[in-house]
């Protein structure tokens, strides 16, 4: 388990980064990113509703990091050929996606735009932000929730809450296949998806964050973004639904919590207000101004840190706990001098992950999560390079290695689990033909460090990397 983080101060300890003379408590995150080692690999970082690109700012020039943003503006509006110019002075680490009115990209889509641009794959996006349009859900407005039915679980009605959901829907299920894609039996500790809603309202309610939180692997975080303005600043309370790796933390501006921030007056309200009922002494952020739903760079850095922070701390929780033929992703050692291959493998419907080559045939039997050796031994070929160590200590390679080589000395408890059969009553003649299909289909494996498995289609949403010379 995570601790649970309460403060600025905790979250700057959990961090490991010291208290300095030159920075305070809300820059933690941004230093601990700059000092994070990721051995010689790629971190991707993927924003959808980026309009200001606040993350692109929160780990702009910081060596090995890579920010793909996705809005729906054109690829020659300003903002993008501004924020592109920026980041890709001596090289290409930012690239940007023009989005589409309610909906976004899919998993495959992200796969090929990381193939395409950097040869990286979807093993290095590892911290997926999310902002969608909450105006339907949060109780800024004082018509608030007039789009919905509040008999009915706030269900939408009109036109805009709709779309909102059905929206908010797409960018969570993408969160959730690229978690499953990433999955290898049973174990994912190397991507964070963190979407931002407002906690003032019924965001929990909605139906796509609601199942989530009920039934699946989502839970939910708090920061009042006050805490990390250098302006001033609403106190702006966010709810924020992450899956994966993160510690639990509450970052409020609250007199519980012994924490305030520079932006309260003395009467506990605020400077500023993006609520229609504000306090006459405050200032109120109008309609459309881009501090109603700014997430400051600071806070951004803050929790891909914290996401990072908590990947590398199961990471090394499980060393010892899970066999080296699980997903690996250390980064507190220098790189090695050579990195060994990787490679993936669909056999049987499920995805495998071959890599610390060469491997015994015990191992090889797990990573191939406990297929017949002789289909293993067909799809060898295929693996360019790949290597086993055969009971003599040898290394073989193919076309030496044979069946032989392959079979375990001693008896598997999951395969013998597995040959459990059901009485003859309970298997019809088209289950049994369906059953004949599946084990005669061997799918070819791939090599990680190949081009994804992903159908090419039209490329969409349009994606650009480049800055044009000539605007």
């Amino acid at each position: 388990m995570h601790p649970v983080i309460k403060g600025l101060p905790a979250m700057q300890h959990y961090l490991g980064v010291r208290p300095e003379v030159n920075i305070l408590p809300r820059q933690a995150g941004r230093r601990f990113l700059e000092q994070f080692d990721l051995r010689g690999e790629a971190a991707v970082i993927y924003e959808w509703g980026s309009k200001t690109f606040s993350v692109g700012t929160a780990i702009e020039r910081i060596q090995g990091f890579y920010y793909v943003a996705c809005d729906l503006y054109p690829p020659d509006h300003p903002r993008v050929v501004a924020m592109l110019a920026r980041h890709n002075v001596a090289g290409t680490t930012a690239v940007y996606i023009q989005g589409e009115i309610g909906t976004a990209p899919s998993w495959k889509q992200l796969a090929e735009l990381l193939w395409d641009v950097w040869r990286l794959t979807l093993r290095n996006l590892r911290v997926y932000l999310a902002s969608p349009e909450c105006t339907t859900i949060s109780s800024a407005p004082r018509n608030r929730y007039s789009g919905r039915d509040a008999t009915n679980g706030f269900a939408p009605v009109s036109p805009q809450a709709r779309l909102d959901d059905k929206t908010r829907e797409a960018v969570m299920r993408t969160a959730d296949d690229i978690d499953a894609q990433l999955t290898v039996q049973g174990v994912q500790y190397t991507f964070t998806a963190i979407v931002e809603q407002p906690r003032s309202g019924i965001a929990a309610q909605v139906v796509a964050i609601k199942h989530r939180l009920m039934f699946g692997k989502w839970h939910t975080n708090y920061i009042d973004n006050c805490q990390f303005a250098d302006s001033p600043s609403s106190m702006k309370p966010s709810s924020f639904f992450t899956l994966g790796e993160s510690p639990s933390y509450t970052i409020t501006c609250r007199p519980r919590d012994g924490t305030g921030c520079e932006w309260r007056q003395r009467n506990g309200t605020h400077v500023v207000s993006i609520v229609d009922y504000n306090s006459s002494r405050q200032i109120r952020l109008p309609d459309g101004h881009e501090g109603r739903s700014l997430v400051h760079p600071s806070q951004y850095a803050a929790l891909i840190a914290m996401a990072l922070a908590g990947q590398v701390a199961r990471q090394q929780h499980a060393e010892g706990v899970v066999d080296n033929t699980r997903v690996q992703m250390s980064v507190t050692s220098p790189a090695p001098a050579h990195q060994a291959p990787i490679w993936t493998t669909r056999i049987a419907g499920r995805v495998a992950l071959l890599e610390n080559t060469p491997l015994t045939a015990q191992q090889l039997h797990q990573a191939t999560l406990h297929v017949d050796p002789r289909r293993v031994l067909r799809s060898i070929p295929s693996w360019s390079g790949f290597t086993i160590r055969a009971k003599s200590g040898t290394i073989l390679a193919e076309p030496k290695i044979q069946l032989k080589d392959l079979n375990i000395e001693n008896t598997c408890d999951t395969c013998a689990r597995g040959k459990l059969k059901a009485t003859g009553s309970r298997h019809t003649s088209h289950q049994r033909d369906n059953c004949r299909r599946q084990r005669a289909n061997i799918a070819e494996p791939e090599s990680a460090t190949d081009h994804p498995a992903v159908t090419p289609t039209r490329r969409s949403p349009r994606f650009t990397g480049m800055v044009n010379s000539s605007t």
